[in-house]
C-alpha cells in the first residue's frame, strides 16, 4: 500500500516451499511463510496480482515437481492462506506454474495455471477466474 513495488520469491527445486516478500525500496524482508509442508523439496512457483479484484494484491503459489497440483492464494502482507485447491487431477505430481493476468481482457484478473514442462505435452493450459 506504499505505491512501491515489492519483490516476491519462491525457492526453486531442491528448496522448501518458502515464499518471501521483500520491500522494494529497502530490500528488507517484510514477511515469509511456507506455502506447503516445509519438508516438500520440489520448490514453489509464485505470482502476484489482484485476483480478488478489490485493490489488494495476493500471492499465488503452485507446487514444483513431485507435489500434487496444489495452488494456494495468500494475503501478500500477512502470508495468511485465502484459498487452496487442486488445479488438475490430485494424482498428478509434475508441478503447476501459476500466473495472474487479465487473460480475457475484461478488466478482471484471472488465475492462469499451466502444467510444468515435463508434463506439458499431455495437457493444454487452463484458465479460471476467481
Amino acid at each position: 500500500g506504499d505505491n512501491k513495488t515489492e519483490i516476491v520469491t519462491g525457492a526453486g527445486p531442491g528448496g522448501g516451499p518458502q515464499v518471501k516478500v521483500f520491500d522494494g525500496a529497502t530490500l528488507r524482508m517484510r514477511t515469509s511463510w511456507f506455502a506447503y509442508p516445509p519438508n516438500f523439496l520440489g520448490g514453489v512457483f509464485v505470482s502476484v496480482g489482484d485476483i480478488g479484484n478489490n485493490g489488494s494484491y495476493e500471492v499465488v503459489t503452485g507446487t514444483g515437481q513431485g507435489g500434487g497440483p496444489l495452488v494456494g492464494v495468500w494475503n501478500a502482507l500477512t502470508g495468511n492462506q485465502l484459498a487452496l485447491f487442486f488445479a488438475f487431477s490430485p494424482n498428478f505430481t509434475g508441478g503447476v506454474r501459476v500466473a495472474v493476468s487479465d487473460a480475457n481482457g475484461d478488466g478482471i484478473s484471472d488465475l492462469v495455471k499451466v502444467l510444468a514442462p515435463a508434463a506439458a505435452h499431455k495437457s493444454m493450459s487452463m484458465t479460471s477466474q476467481i
